[in-house]
């Protein structure tokens, strides 16, 4: 092929583009694959021998000559017209055809090709074609270069996505559900969907799943190295307080948990105690929901810390525990978290307790009063505090009600407590 041409292979392409431009398209035509200019019967055959001569790419094709052509054995008129129309095809716009092939054919392996458009495109000095017309100027993200393992996976879920588009009709799907957020019945009803299954069945089964496998979803693929992000992702951010996905801007906080296969554990008008929303297991919520509502009524009337041990105990013998149930329902690793990291809870080196403000009983609020004073305290100084923590006088102040729960509280004389 033009191996006795004094002129390099890719002035064919230099008409209206500098030299650097040539190079580089001619570059880009090696990698487009023949396959994407089968249109019917005649041209898949036509590139099934192109294949058997060696052409293999738009770049050969084009350089080929009907001379050339006409030497290979039993090669007729039609087979050289159909040829000569595919190579006109490309020759006419080699940039769209670059295009096509990017984002409708070429097998696109994240994080790895976020930025290979931008590049190409500060290459040729072309301008930038609009995000609705090539769907991924990857672009649509700036550089991967963040350490941030939540936004590499949220602006490799966005190039997915819409680069999708490109390639399946249900792509739109995709976008209403993990870009735009909206409720199902919205998308099903605005995307014509049989039901409520069938969203689930585009968005689990035919993107979520396989992509997490490491499967392609129409010649999109996430990478080996992005796959153990993923994997290391999900087990950070589970028990981790919601604020952590405050760094996302175009994927939906709840939907990109949904596809780590997380969720939010999320205040209910039941809820007491609440410092901010966590990040569970898929199918967990009322198993954590249930942990932090037993942790708070263990610690009800706890005046002294414990360790953590010592409230696993409490709480798995209180009595409000539902027959038929035991110890497996309590998430220990949510517990400790809860107690690590919850507003209400206060750590010292003796343990954990709540804090006095949140205290609900007014014996409980009495107690940490007067423990916390090391010393003997009267009535009026105890009632003092009171009134300057919790707004209000306490309802009765009887050492006999305090001490059924608190024993350790003694009254060393008349109108003077001490916890001894």
């Amino acid at each position: 092929m033009n191996s006795n041409s004094l002129f390099p292979e890719y002035s064919v392409l230099e008409t209206g583009r500098n030299e650097a431009q040539a190079m580089r398209l001619a570059e880009q035509l090696r990698q487009v694959d023949l396959q994407m200019l089968v249109t019917d019967v005649d041209t898949r055959s036509v590139v099934a021998r192109l294949r058997r001569e060696g052409i293999d790419n738009a770049m050969q094709l084009i350089l080929l000559t009907e001379e050339e052509v006409l030497r290979w054995y039993n090669v007729g008129p039609v087979f050289v017209e159909i040829l000569s129309g595919m190579r006109q095809q490309v020759v006419a716009n080699p940039e769209r055809i670059v295009d096509i092939w990017h984002n409708q054919h070429r097998l696109l392996v994240l994080p790895d090709d976020l930025d290979i458009r931008q590049e190409e495109d500060d290459f040729f000095g072309l301008p930038m074609v609009a995000e609705d017309e090539v769907g991924l100027e990857l672009g649509a993200s700036a550089s991967v270069g963040s350490d941030n393992p939540i936004a590499l996976l949220e602006r490799c879920l966005v190039a997915a996505i819409e680069m999708s588009e490109h390639r399946w009709e249900r792509a739109q799907v995709l976008r209403k559900y993990y870009m735009d957020g909206l409720p199902i019945d919205t998308i099903v009803e605005a995307c014509n969907l049989p039901s409520s299954a069938a969203l689930f069945r585009i968005v689990g089964k035919n993107f979520r799943e396989p992509l997490l496998r490491g499967y392609q979803v129409k010649g999109i693929q996430f990478s080996e190295s992005l796959l153990k992000t993923v994997k290391t992702l999900k087990k950070a951010l589970l028990y981790a307080p919601s604020t952590e996905l405050d760094i996302l801007t175009r994927i939906v906080p709840n939907r990109f948990l949904e596809f780590l296969g997380l969720t939010l554990l999320q205040r209910t008008t039941a809820e007491t105690f609440w410092g901010g929303d966590y990040i569970v297991r898929e199918g967990e919520v009322e198993r954590c929901r249930r942990t932090q509502r037993d942790l708070f009524a263990s610690l009800q009337f706890r005046v002294v810390a414990a360790k953590e041990s010592t409230i696993r105990k409490s709480i798995t013998s209180m009595k409000n525990v539902d027959k038929g149930h035991s110890s497996h329902w309590l998430d220990i690793n949510f517990l400790r978290v809860l107690l690590h990291t919850h507003p209400c809870i206060e750590e010292s080196k003796k343990g954990f307790r709540l804090v006095s403000e949140r205290l609900n009983y007014d014996c409980a609020r009495l107690a940490r009063i007067v423990y916390d004073a090391h010393m003997p305290l009267s009535i009026d100084d105890i009632q003092a505090q009171y009134e300057r923590r919790y707004m209000q006088r306490p309802g009765s102040v009887a050492i006999a009600n305090v001490r059924k729960h608190f024993p350790h509280i003694h009254s060393i004389r008349r109108g003077v407590w001490e916890w001894k």
